[in-house]
């Protein structure tokens, strides 16, 4: 069995932080996004190769990511898109990448979600059914069910209805972008473009083939998070950040530190107040400010500011200023005169 992890998006929710950076590159505590779902798949004896699927906008930075990695089977496919309008979509790019890969059964992984989904259960669910399966997640409100694809299931977990965004859901049990694929299976995704169907969105994939073939849910609980606008990914971080990191190679002179908090490698604090819940990358430095609730990418500079649920990207100076629920982009400049 192989994996294909989808990490070929362009991410505009979250520009301009993902203007700079690929999201499933983005930090969460001392790990990348991506590195939760690799690091689940290398402990499965199962899978034999992992694919990661991007474009060509973010490849140096994905190919230079795996070149400071010990991942072993891990590869890097790019696809021939640097904008959004070119983007295959999700399901597009995987009929071309099955077109091309060994034909074997799949793992597909959306390379932005993070959850309490134990990835060697999934597997050994679909080892009985041999079937399509799909990870589905109890999002527990109706409202918030509408931004998904919305299913029920028999008394066996059979799929026996599929709404991709439902105005009106008829419950609140939601697709998650975790697929189990069998070989037998992957000629239905070329067969579904061909069609003309909707590429994008891979619950259109469900929402037919459901009708024409045998779909199964592996229902799990606990927690599972989309990271797709900077509210979720900072709520993300919050969960996943339980204990703080500092780096020996950090200085902090005069500073209050409030847990959890991660500090990367060359960062300077001075006469300030950090956290909670802050990531500082590295080289970065701060002085006479406040920062918590917030993500803070490399070589950025802040000095006599306030920062509140917000994300900085790297090469940022913020002077003088308060900023609370913003998103600013590589190499912005923000002073205020006093």
């Amino acid at each position: 069995m192989k994996a294909i992890i989808l990490a070929g998006g362009y991410a505009t929710r979250l520009w301009p932080l993902t203007r700079d950076v690929a999201k499933p590159l983005l930090p969460l505590g001392k790990k990348r996004v991506i590195e939760y779902l690799i690091d689940e798949l290398i402990k499965c004896e199962n899978i034999d190769r992992i694919y990661v699927s991007t474009n060509y906008y973010y490849s140096k930075q994905f190919e230079g990511w795996l070149n400071t990695k010990n991942y072993k089977n891990v590869e890097i496919i790019v696809e021939k898109t640097v904008r959004e309008e070119e983007k295959l979509g999700a399901i597009g790019a995987l009929s071309m990448l099955f077109r091309d890969l060994p034909r074997d059964d799949y793992l597909v992984l959306a390379g932005d979600n993070h959850s309490s989904m134990l990835i060697s259960d999934f597997i050994k669910f679909f080892e009985r059914k041999k079937a399509f399966i799909v990870a589905a997640y109890d999002i527990g409100d109706l409202f918030k069910a509408t931004h998904y694809g919305v299913l029920r299931v028999d008394s066996e977990n059979k799929v026996i209805d599929f709404e991709e965004k439902p105005k009106k859901p008829k419950s609140t049990l939601i697709a998650t972008a975790y697929y189990a694929v069998p070989a037998e299976v992957i000629d239905k995704y070329h067969e579904y473009v061909s069609l003309g169907h909707n590429k994008d969105a891979p619950g259109k994939f469900i929402e037919w083939y459901h009708r024409v073939g045998c779909v199964y849910a592996y229902i799990f609980r606990g927690y599972w998070f989309d990271i797709g606008k900077p509210d979720t990914y900072l709520e993300t971080f919050k969960h996943v950040v339980t204990d703080s990191y500092i780096s020996k190679k950090a200085k902090i002179d005069s500073s209050e530190v409030i847990d959890p908090v991660i500090v990367e490698d060359n960062v300077e604090i001075i006469n300030s107040k950090i956290g909670p819940y802050v990531y500082i990358g590295s080289e970065t430095r701060i002085e006479n400010s406040s920062l918590k609730n917030s993500i803070v990418l490399e070589r950025n500079v802040i000095k006599s500011s306030l920062i509140d649920h917000t994300l900085l990207s790297f090469n940022v100076l913020i002077k003088n200023s308060k900023l609370i629920n913003s998103n600013i982009g590589g190499y912005s400049k923000i002073t205020t005169t006093k």
